[in-house]
């Protein structure tokens, strides 16, 4: 099974992944985690491309031994699920969504203008939508 967390920074997403990871037997994966050096996040824009990148290889290669997945990413549009479903279907897995929409104190000091931002992207995530979406650039 593949899993797609969905919702701003501060939604919660990371307490229902851990919950679920132990429900469904499940490894998480989120690009934020690519962020961590000696155990301090620090985010830099000019990799956000290559740990999303490192984020979907992983995701991949556990899809194709069989893993459960979950990826703990915001996931706002769904152009940007494409590649993770795309792949859980390529395997055999079924793919699930999960949006969450709490409003707690994101850990990664998320601007609160940036996190609106996020909540107004939101688009409602379903395989149908997924696979038929592209990305807008």
């Amino acid at each position: 099974m593949l899993i797609m967390m969905q919702g701003a920074s501060g939604s919660g997403k990371t307490t229902v992944a851990n919950s679920l990871a132990i429900e469904h037997d499940a490894v998480i994966y989120s690009t934020d985690e690519l962020f961590v050096e000696n155990g301090v996040y620090t985010f830099n824009p000019k990799v956000l491309g290559i740990n999303h990148k490192k984020n979907l290889e992983r995701t991949v290669e556990a899809l194709k031994t069989g893993k459960n997945v979950i990826v703990d990413n915001t996931n706002t549009q769904c152009w940007e699920c494409k590649p993770y479903v795309e792949s859980a279907l390529q395997y055999g897995h079924e793919v699930k969504f999960v949006r969450c929409e709490g409003r707690y104190q994101n850990i990664h000091f998320v601007p609160t203008d940036k996190v609106e931002q996020m909540r107004t992207r939101l688009e409602d995530l379903t395989v149908e939508k997924v696979m038929a979406s592209r990305k807008p650039f």
